[in-house]
């Protein structure tokens, strides 16, 4: 980062600017003092860029000031090529949250060595303990009124409330606090699993304002980051909501990677802080696509991102006419799935023939949070003809009961999914629409899923379905459960029983 001593660029090129940025208009922000409070405890100045991404961050809402702080932006995303200085608007924003607005920070990366030097660039900073005699001499360890430095825990407790804990997002299930700001550093490698497992640590933010940074460059082909490409498009088509985003690239993929004009154009720091000699190491060490993504900020297009769960072409294979869907009959199964934010649920049916392939067909997409007793019924209603129900996610387990209590109790009629079951069916569905062994209808909404869902991992070797940069996984996700649920019940409500 820059000095006060720092001279401008030597070069000549023309100043880089954001290859997109959308942020809701403000008056109001904190950006000045954030930094003010980082200058005076590094020494040193955030750059013009930074000061405005910093600016986005910490916009408040109009009469914010008398009604409690109220952030304008409560998902923010940066993405920007490695080595410009990213961390160090995280670090400022993450010092003010926590040391003046008396904030409960969550700091996580996905590696620990990661966090180790996370941790330490914090201790140059706070010092290594409470009342540390060796601490930097910015003032600012008075402020620290409790250290744990235990592997793994690390976090610091703050005069006024606040505190800054650093994890890897490896070790979620550890987490039992709430927090008011989580910054995921790294976030092309956040995988939906672990979104799930942190991002609810938010819900009940103490101060009632939370806020999510994303800080990352363009996800590799090998890397799980679906959620940071699902926040850009979010952004991307939300513009004036309540998310912001400002990225720094090109989006030229036979873009001339020696020419220094496209250097600087993609890079903000180059030139200030960054130097062009080590690009030039690392053009000397990289691939094309490697250098285009990691220092000039290239994305992927979209389908070659992360990787599919499903075959496009395979699954248009295994589609049939609304003709030949009405004439398949058949033992009957559903499969509901729940958003991990409990806000949504999907229900799918699946249908197993006596001679055919089985079948599978989204039924419906509803709002959860409006309530689920006109679906708990649908499904009741149907019971004398459907073997049974298999359930799967965040308020999953409410609802397998509020069908028992319409009288669905017979064994093996409602199934609450565990992971191994969601492994399962994530499994079958896989296998057979890469056989041609399962048929469904042309449907837009499971379509647009089946193709642009990518495969999440389920403890240490299995795998689900997750949402994709373009798609989101529930429906899917349901249908898959109805399949697994129609090949493996035991259970016939047709099936008269035998006597003697």
């Amino acid at each position: 980062m820059a000095t006060a001593e720092t001279a401008a660029s030597p070069t000549s090129y023309a100043p880089c600017v954001p290859s997109y940025h959308v942020a809701r208009p403000h008056d109001t922000d904190l950006a000045s003092k954030a930094e003010a409070l980082y200058r005076q405890a590094t020494g040193t100045v955030l750059l013009d860029w930074q000061h405005d991404v910093l600016s986005d961050w910490s916009a408040l809402s109009t009469g914010a000031c008398s009604a409690g702080l109220q952030f304008v932006h409560h998902r923010c995303g940066l993405c920007v090529p490695r080595q410009n200085g990213k961390t160090h608007i995280g670090i400022a924003w993450a010092l003010y949250l926590a040391l003046v607005l008396g904030y409960r920070v969550l700091w996580t990366e996905h590696k620990y060595t990661t966090i180790l030097e996370m941790v330490d660039r914090f201790r140059r900073i706070l010092g290594k303990k409470a009342n540390d005699p060796n601490a930097p001499k910015n003032g600012l360890n008075a402020l620290v009124s409790d250290v744990d430095n235990g592997t793994a825990s690390e976090k610091y407790e703050l005069v006024g409330g606040g505190c800054i804990h650093f994890t890897t997002r490896t070790n979620a299930s550890s987490l039992g606090s709430s927090y008011d700001v989580i910054f995921y550093d790294e976030a092309q490698a956040l995988s939906e699993i672990q979104s799930q497992a942190i991002t609810p640590t938010t819900n009940a933010a103490p101060h009632g304002n939370p806020q999510i940074i994303f800080m990352g460059t363009p996800p590799r082909p090998t890397d799980s980051g679906t959620i940071f490409a699902k926040q850009r498009r979010l952004a991307r088509e939300d513009a004036g909501g309540s998310r912001c985003w400002c990225e720094y690239g090109t989006a030229d993929a036979k873009a001339d990677v020696t020419d220094r004009t496209v250097w600087y154009a993609t890079n903000p720091s180059l030139g200030i802080v960054t130097q062009e000699v080590s690009l030039e190491n690392d053009l000397d060490v990289m691939g094309h696509d490697g250098f285009l993504q990691d220092c000039l900020g290239w994305w992927l297009p979209e389908r070659e991102s992360s990787h599919s769960a499903l075959s496009s072409e395979d699954w248009r294979r295994c589609a049939v006419s609304d003709d030949e869907a009405r004439g398949i009959h058949g033992l009957t199964a559903f499969g509901v799935k729940f958003s991990p934010d409990g806000r949504t649920f999907w229900i799918s049916a699946a249908i197993r023939p006596e001679e055919g392939h089985p079948y599978v067909e989204l039924i419906d997409i509803g709002d959860a949070k409006a309530g689920t007793p006109g679906l708990a019924a649908w499904i009741a209603d149907r019971r004398s003809r459907t073997s049974c129900t298999l359930i799967d996610g965040k308020d999953g387990a409410p609802f397998a009961q509020r069908l028992r209590d319409l009288g669905m109790t017979c064994k093996g009629e409602v199934i609450e999914c565990s992971p191994r079951e969601a492994q399962a069916a994530a499994s079958t569905m896989v296998d057979r629409v890469g056989s041609g062994q399962m048929r469904h209808p042309t449907s837009q909404a499971l379509d647009e899923s089946a193709c642009g869902s990518v495969r999440r991992s389920i403890g240490r070797t299995g795998y689900g379905f997750g949402d994709g940069p373009t798609a989101e996984s529930g429906a899917i996700e349901s249908a898959a459960l109805a399949l697994e649920a129609v090949l493996t019940t035991r259970r016939n409500p047709q099936r008269k029983a035998r006597i003697g």
